[in-house]
């Protein structure tokens, strides 16, 4: 739905939600036809962002942490279909999902499928993801980005695909002000929200078997949390100065040379 209003308050941006909690939705071809009705109603610009999601959903999905990432990934492997087959409806039968005559409407505008983005923390996911091509993702966790980026720059080697750094993304906490110590403030602000939005009773913070080994220990390094937010002012204060300020730096970080725009054309 939050996407839905962006798609109709924006003309150019591209869209993204990260994300849909596959791996807990009782339904992905309905997944795949939400999908594929952004897709069209913001003219192409969806991104699907398609998540395991949080261990502290495991209880309310009633799903089984034990064999959520063979479910997430039947889940991903049939919104793909059903978004990218052209040639009449299918049937699918799987380990978690059965289905007869598939045959989503409306059709995605981006064919096969609009860009698919996964997020994580362990090298597992990284060479998942560059298996398939996908952009993956971590919050906040320079501990286990490292060695995940690195796992999928390796296994993209080993198809012989490029791994371009458009397909590695990292959220970070950015906090913008007219001085130094105003951005500071608004950046503990923002990331202590960050912190303390998954605090919830120990029994569900982390459920046996949703993370990988290396995955807990990459969250045991990543520390503590406290508590703190942004104010309505200073949110706005905070994306008014980064699109002002920021971004438009971060697009010349990005500027393709100008020889090899000459040498394109």
């Amino acid at each position: 739905m939050a996407l839905a209003i962006i798609a109709r308050e924006t003309k150019r941006a591209r869209l993204l939600s990260l994300g849909t909690p596959i791996a807990n939705r009782p339904d992905p071809v309905r997944v795949a036809e939400e999908m594929a009705w952004l897709d069209v109603l913001s003219g192409g610009r969806l991104e699907m962002g398609l998540v395991k999601g949080a261990p502290y959903e495991i209880a309310p999905g009633n799903s089984n942490p034990a064999n959520l990432m063979r479910r997430y990934w039947e889940a991903h492997d049939l919104i793909l279909k059903a978004m990218s087959t052209t040639d009449g409806p299918f049937s699918w039968e799987g380990e978690f999902f059965h289905y007869r005559n598939v045959n989503i409407w409306p059709r995605p505008l981006q064919q096969p499928t609009p860009p698919v983005w996964m997020t994580g923390l362990s090298v597992e996911t990284g060479r998942m993801a560059a298996e398939r091509g996908h952009v993956v993702g971590t919050l906040l966790s320079l501990s286990a980005a490292g060695p995940m980026f690195e796992a999928y720059r390796q296994r993209a080697r080993e198809l012989g695909r490029p791994a371009r750094p458009d397909r590695f993304a990292y959220a970070a906490v950015v906090g913008v002000g007219t001085t130094r110590e105003e951005g500071r403030r608004r950046a503990n602000l923002a990331a202590d929200y960050v912190r303390t939005s998954p605090v919830v009773a120990e029994p569900f913070t982390n459920p046996p078997g949703y993370n990988s080994l290396a995955a807990n220990i990459a969250m045991l390094k990543a520390g503590g949390r406290r508590g703190g937010f942004l104010d309505h002012a200073d949110t706005v204060a905070n994306i008014t100065l980064f699109a002002k300020e920021v971004l438009p730096r971060l697009r010349e970080l990005n500027a393709e040379p100008k020889s090899a725009a000459l040498a394109a054309e």
